[in-house]
C-alpha cells in the first residue's frame, strides 16, 4: 500500500453467466468479499488510502421504458440484480465509516469482444438475421 492514495475497485463475477444458484453465490459474495477484504486489509496495515472508487451497477434500477433514473432513486429493482447492487453499495459504504471518500460507479452492460456481454448479444443478433433472412426467402419464394 506505499505510495498508494486511491483505490479503483472493479472486482466482480460476470453477471453474463446463466443465473444458477452457483452463479449467483459467485456474482454476490465476488463483490461482497473483496470489498471486505479491502476494508480488512486497510484497517490492518498503515496506508495513505484517501478514496475508494469501485463499480457498481445500473442493477439497482427498476426495468422501464418511460423511466430516467438518477442516482438519488430511492428504490431498487425488485429482482437479484437489484438485490446484489445493494448489498454491494452497503459493503463499498463501510469505507465512509473508514474515514476514506466513497466513489461509486454504476456502470451498464459491459461491451468487449475479451468478455462481457457483447458475444452472447452478437449470438442473438445472428441467429435473429439468419432467421430473417430464412424467413424473407420463404417469403420470396411464396410471392413468385
Amino acid at each position: 500500500l506505499n505510495g498508494v492514495s486511491k483505490i479503483i475497485n472493479l472486482v466482480g463475477a460476470s453477471v453474463s453467466k446463466p443465473w444458477t444458484s452457483s452463479n449467483k453465490k459467485a456474482i454476490l459474495n465476488s463483490r461482497l468479499d473483496s470489498a471486505n477484504l479491502l476494508l480488512k486489509t486497510l484497517q490492518e496495515n498503515e496506508n495513505d488510502i484517501t478514496q475508494i472508487v469501485s463499480a457498481s451497477a445500473i442493477g439497482v434500477y427498476p426495468d422501464s421504458l418511460t423511466t430516467l433514473y438518477h442516482e438519488d432513486f430511492p428504490g431498487k429493482a425488485d429482482n437479484f440484480l437489484g438485490d446484489v447492487v445493494v448489498k454491494w453499495e452497503a459493503a463499498v459504504d463501510q469505507f465512509a465509516n473508514a474515514g476514506l471518500e466513497v466513489c461509486k460507479i454504476r456502470i451498464g452492460l459491459v461491451l468487449s469482444d475479451k468478455g462481457g456481454a457483447l458475444t452472447p448479444i452478437k449470438k442473438v443478433v445472428k441467429n435473429y438475421m439468419n432467421k430473417y433472412k430464412l424467413l424473407n426467402k420463404k417469403l420470396e419464394l411464396c410471392l413468385f
